[in-house]
């Protein structure tokens, strides 16, 4: 039999983004994205901007308040690459085999609202204005942003924001290679592995206890907050990680068809162009299980 001939690579990329779009907006997801975003905004700008810390009664000579200044492991600045680059990209690795845009999708929602969840209980929880154990130190310096950054230590963020990512990493490797199912084998290897990233979070959170930016009980708040967000997120974005036959897979929605306004906004041949591709992936036989997103 005569395979048809292949759609050119323009058309199969505008097809795609056709069927992301329709995906996006008819499907809602794009409301969870705008939800989780504006919830974000919202943390960074009246906890601690609006809203100062509670100045609360500190006491002079107070050991616990007198550690010396020290730069942090990993910066204000820096952490943000490393809190979401890894994971998105260890997640982007794992869909060599699957292809599937949707489930990389998912996790990528699932880490935005993860961190909405956490910034909604750790930023609005920094108000306490508990003082960092460098306290003296920072009044010495006089600068009123450095004080009152002095004034944030309950919880932590650097713990909060690690362990949710990394241990929302975790338990979606876990859930990958079905590792507390019935039918789990139970190898160690496996276990190791999908720990990692709960390791590496756990040095950098002790790295900020290191550095006299937060004391033990700091980051233990701050590491239960992450926890409980990642894993929130999670079993929001994909079934059930004990089950065999459902872990990692992601929780999809039903797409209804497009509304005239879609169909006007996505131009008169949009239906024409995703109905060829999708033709055209299916005579390839490209992929057993179809993936709306890369409309096969």
């Amino acid at each position: 039999m005569l395979r048809a001939k292949a759609l050119p690579i323009g058309l199969r990329c505008r097809a795609a983004a056709i069927t992301a779009v329709k995906w996006l907006l008819l499907a809602g997801y794009i409301w969870d994205w705008l939800l989780a975003l504006t919830l974000i905004i919202i943390n960074f700008t009246i906890p601690g901007e609006v809203i100062p810390p509670l100045e609360r009664m500190w006491f002079p000579n107070d050991p616990s308040l007198s550690y010396p200044p020290t730069k942090s492991w990993l910066s204000e600045k820096g952490k943000f690459p490393v809190e979401f680059g890894i994971p998105l990209l260890v997640a982007a690795l794992a869909q060599f085999e699957s292809r599937s845009l949707i489930d990389w999708h998912h996790f990528a929602l699932a880490l935005i609202e993860a961190f909405a969840i956490e910034t909604s209980f750790k930023k609005w929880m920094n108000l306490v204005g508990k003082p960092r154990p460098d306290w003296y130190a920072r009044v010495a310096t006089g600068d009123p942003a450095v004080i009152n950054d002095g004034r944030t230590s309950y919880p932590s963020g650097h713990a909060a924001e690690t362990f949710m990512a990394f241990g929302l990493l975790s338990v979606y490797l876990m859930a990958k290679l079905k590792l507390f199912t019935r039918q789990s084998q139970g190898h160690f290897a496996k276990v190791m592995l999908c720990l990692a990233p709960l390791g590496f979070a756990a040095f950098i959170t002790m790295s900020r206890v290191a550095a006299y930016k937060h004391d033990f009980a700091d980051v233990n708040a701050g590491m239960l907050i992450g926890l409980c967000s990642g894993f929130l997120a999670y079993l929001i974005n994909y079934q059930n990680p004990l089950c065999h036959e459902t872990a990692a897979r992601p929780r999809t929605r039903p797409v209804p068809s497009a509304p005239a306004w879609l169909k006007q906004l996505l131009g008169a041949d949009a239906e024409a162009v995703s109905s060829a591709s999708a033709a055209q992936e299916a005579l390839e036989g490209e992929q057993d299980v179809q993936d709306p997103l890369l409309g096969s």
